[in-house]
């Protein structure tokens, strides 16, 4: 274990809740904690509410290449040609919290063009839950921003290092 960790990587990420007909403009605070080596907490806020989830830092490294994930989290490169809304499961895609803006991004059909509202590559990020899942993209340069930071903190292969096993065993017994 090494005895000092780096500082928190911390970034705000502007990024869209896609819905049929309707997106929602959140942020989501990105955080990247050496103690905690292999997660990232995304805190997405839409005005006062917020919601935490904890992300593996190398599935948002992955996903920037290529469909990644399993179980409740799915991070995706954008695809022009697909659309983001069409589940084959036909389950809802619901929105992260109950204030809901509506922007021109999204068309009738609720087709990806323009979801992200830059003009470059996208991800998407699909956020499972028992209450129904939520549909995210954002710019995949400011995921890739926070996650170079990351990485520049710990790199990839030295995560084990910056473990601290001793005091998490002692705070389970405690």
């Amino acid at each position: 274990m090494l005895d000092q960790h780096p500082e928190a990587v911390v970034h705000d990420v502007p990024l869209r809740l896609v819905a049929p007909g309707d997106t929602l403009l959140l942020t989501a605070t990105l955080r990247y904690e050496a103690s905690d080596p292999y997660a990232v907490e995304a805190t997405f806020r839409a005005g006062d509410e917020a919601i935490s989830w904890v992300l593996g830092r190398d599935l948002l490294r992955d996903g920037l290449e290529a469909e990644s994930g399993e179980g409740d989290v799915h991070v995706w490169p954008t695809d022009e040609d697909a659309d983001p809304l069409d589940d084959e499961d036909g389950a809802d895609v619901v929105a992260l919290s109950s204030v809901r803006g509506r922007t021109d991004d999204v068309d009738d059909e609720g087709s990806l063009g323009g979801v992200t509202g830059l003009d470059e590559p996208g991800v998407m990020i699909e956020l499972c839950s028992p209450d129904g899942r939520a549909l995210l993209a954002a710019a995949a340069s400011d995921v890739r921003h926070f996650l170079s930071s990351s990485y520049a903190a710990v790199p990839a292969g030295e995560e084990h290092l910056h473990l601290d096993v001793d005091h998490a065993i002692e705070r389970l017994l405690a």
